[in-house]
């Protein structure tokens, strides 16, 4: 009963008016407080409950049909007005399914396969809730693999997924139910344009196949094979019909917000660090783990990078049938629309830039960095390259642009493949570059060597030193077959003369160069030591020591040595002698001679170390009578015994009787002196500062 009480309340909203709850409430009078209550305080006690992995609460609730059908009917039954679940409980449904999952897969897979009938297509439906969304992938974790973790050469830790749930997942085809979301949900936005439903639906749904795509890839290093029905790269139809409704959507201005979510989503599955074997594995560990790849071998190995895990040929291919309108896009053809116009301080800008069109940028970016011979054909036909560093020039103030146009052309000039650099060359990049200068060269004769560059002068610095380097390794006859003769021996004067020149304004440092900075060429055991500039110790001892009682500068003293929350902080003397007293039993009494403990003043520190050390008091400044005011015993304060000093008849030396106390362990030796006396020994140690910055002690 009690577990079936806590799965009704993380269940059951109370705004969903069921009997049960109508009639408690008629019951009880409940008040608008116990309302409050039930709808969050009771929901999140009972999930803590229930998701708190203790064995006998996880084994009641997932060894009873009853309970877990309950359980799983939150999804298919649970219903908001919007016709959704209610998110604040799909988050603490989703922990505890989660939980279940992890710590008792055997038991909970069983019911979760039964429910998945009904319960996976009622998640889809819910995608737009997170909580829900987030399950879709949660349902495929499976418990910690520490020990497959740590085979893993890669640069994630990994949990090795579930087969038994991945497979309850593509049996149901989640993957085809994500996609179908999306595409109704985009298909039924209209001009009147996007609701938030729709925005986080769209972007959820997104997420879920990017999120379930990183899942599968963790399966082969840890020899499970992927399922087919979820291997995105290997249903590129349901990549191609997300593109298609997004596409269409953007081209009837309706959203911007499907085509620029599908297009990253895209760049991501082309370029994809997870899909690449590990460095650290041979060629043979690389075959060995794509058997766990269905269909790898369907493709021809010339076609793909040696190093790819799952093959991205097949992706590639259906979206290069969409390239050619995506470059339409690019270049702002939209067919029976006027351009629009945005004005603002740069001058009219006509169309603007947006987000879908930088979008398209970087998606074409990213599958000319893949450089695959089919896609480098169809890309150089359609003049991408060219078309992405003209505008680069039209839109000369628009930063990002620029840094993804430049950090391609740089990568591929620097470290890609050689179809990739032919593609750059060939779209003009050096001539390009030649007019970039040679136009800010005379802005700057216009307005004044003080002017501002052209917004996109600092990216080209960066494409002048990139080419430069890769042109100087570079025969001149092969040079010749992507940029004219006169065009590099422009470029070769702009590298000798404005570049070498921006380089050396670039690399000066702001302000000049500081005593003890580090220079060119200098190590840093060759840097100078920084000289103290200022000393606060040095304002602070010219600082009077007391000020006289009733002045204001006492008042602003004991103000400042009070601090802001009125604590009062006491200031340490200069020269300070601290001896540690620890426990000492008298030989005949038993009985701790009595001392009292505090720090001593700078004027008898030099006598309590003299008698420590040298077992007498030779100075003069006492009192009359032998002892020292400041170490003079407290017989009237309940004491410890101490350590540190040599005991005569039982007693301290006065001189030392007033020190600070530490339990420390005495001598193991008892004697007597010359005279008979007896006497225990301590051992101790004592520093004595004897003032100033410099801080002179002894021991």
């Amino acid at each position: 009963h009690v577990v079936a009480e806590l799965v009704r309340l993380v269940t059951v909203p109370l705004a969903s008016g069921s009997d049960d709850d109508v009639a408690l409430r008629a019951a009880q009078g409940a008040a608008a407080e116990d309302d409050l209550k039930r709808m969050y305080k009771y929901p999140y006690m009972a999930s803590e409950v229930l998701a708190a992995e203790v064995p006998r609460i996880t084994a009641a609730l997932t060894s009873s049909d009853l309970h877990m059908n309950a359980f799983f009917d939150f999804v298919t039954t649970a219903r908001t007005p919007a016709g959704t679940v209610d998110p604040f409980l799909a988050g603490h449904f989703a922990k505890i399914l989660s939980t279940l999952l992890r710590i008792a897969p055997a038991e909970t897979l069983p019911h979760l396969r039964a429910a998945a009938p009904t319960f996976l297509p009622a998640l889809l439906e819910n995608i737009a809730v997170a909580p829900m969304a987030e399950l879709l992938v949660r349902i495929g974790e499976g418990p910690d693999n520490s020990e497959a973790a740590r085979s893993y050469a890669g640069s994630t830790p990994l949990t090795s997924p579930s087969p038994d749930a991945m497979a309850i997942l593509a049996a149901h085809n989640a993957l085809g139910g994500v996609a179908a979301y999306f595409c109704d949900a985009v298909s039924a936005v209209d001009d009147r344009g996007e609701s938030q439903v729709f925005v986080e639906g769209v972007t959820n749904a997104v997420q879920v196949l990017v999120s379930l795509t990183m899942r599968v890839l963790q399966m082969p290093p840890l020899k499970l094979t992927i399922p087919p029905a979820l291997n995105l790269y290997q249903r590129p139809d349901l990549v191609g019909g997300l593109l298609d409704s997004a596409m269409a959507a953007y081209q009837k201005r309706h959203s911007t917000t499907p085509l620029v979510l599908v297009l990253s989503m895209c760049a991501d599955l082309v370029v994809n660090d997870a899909n690449t074997v590990p460095e650290t594995y041979t060629e043979k560990d690389a075959q060995e783990i794509r058997q766990y790849v269905p269909g790898f071998t369907d493709w021809p190995a010339e076609t793909e990078n040696a190093r790819l895990l799952v093959p991205v040929m097949p992706l590639e291919q259906e979206l290069g049938n969409r390239y050619e309108a995506l470059a339409d896009m690019l270049r702002g053809v939209t067919e029976g629309e006027p351009p629009v116009e945005l004005v603002n301080t740069a001058g009219t800008i006509a169309p603007p830039l947006g987000q879908a069109r930088l979008k398209i940028a970087e998606f074409f970016v990213a599958s000319l960095k893949r450089a695959s011979a089919p896609v480098c054909e169809v890309l150089d036909r359609l003049e991408i390259p060219k078309e992405l560093l003209d505008l680069m020039v039209k839109y000369c103030w628009s930063s990002m642009l620029h840094s993804v146009i430049s950090t391609a052309v740089v990568s591929a000039m620097e470290e890609g493949p050689e179809q990739c650099r032919v593609l750059w060359l060939r779209a003009g990049l050096v001539d390009l570059i030649n007019l970039a200068w040679e136009e800010n060269a005379a802005r700057e004769k216009e307005n004044g060597r003080g002017s501002f560059r052209v917004g996109y002068m600092g990216h080209v610095v960066r494409m002048s030193v990139a080419v430069a380097s890769m042109l100087q390794a570079t025969p001149m006859e092969k040079a010749l077959l992507f940029a004219s003769k006169e065009a590099l021996q422009k470029f070769d004067k702009i590298c000798s003369t404005a570049l070498v020149a921006t380089m050396n304004v670039e690399e000066k440092l702001l302000g000049g160069e500081r005593p003890g900075m580090k220079g060119k060429g200098e190590s840093e055991d060759d840097m100078e030591e920084p000289t103290e500039v200022f000393s606060m110790e040095d304002v602070i001892d010219s600082l009077p020591d007391q000020a006289e009682p009733g002045s204001a500068d006492g008042i602003d003293s004991r103000a400042a040595a009070e601090g802001s929350d009125g604590a009062q902080h006491i200031e340490e003397e200069e020269e300070v002698v601290t001896i540690d007293v620890g426990e000492y039993e008298e030989r005949d009494s038993g009985q701790p001679a009595p001392y009292s403990s505090r720090r001593a003043a700078s004027s008898t520190a030099a006598a309590a170390a003299d008698t420590l050390f040298n077992g007498e008091d030779d100075t003069d400044s006492s009192d009359g009578d032998g002892t020292y005011e400041s170490f003079r015993p407290d017989d009237g304060v309940d004491k410890e015994p101490g350590n540190g000093a040599v005991m005569e008849n039982g007693q301290m030396p006065e001189a030392l009787a007033e020190v600070d106390k530490e339990q420390v362990a005495p001598h193991d030796s008892e004697s007597s002196d010359e005279n008979g006396d007896d006497y225990v020994r301590f051992d101790a140690t004592v520093e004595v500062e004897t003032g100033g910055s410099g801080g002179d002690s002894r021991k």
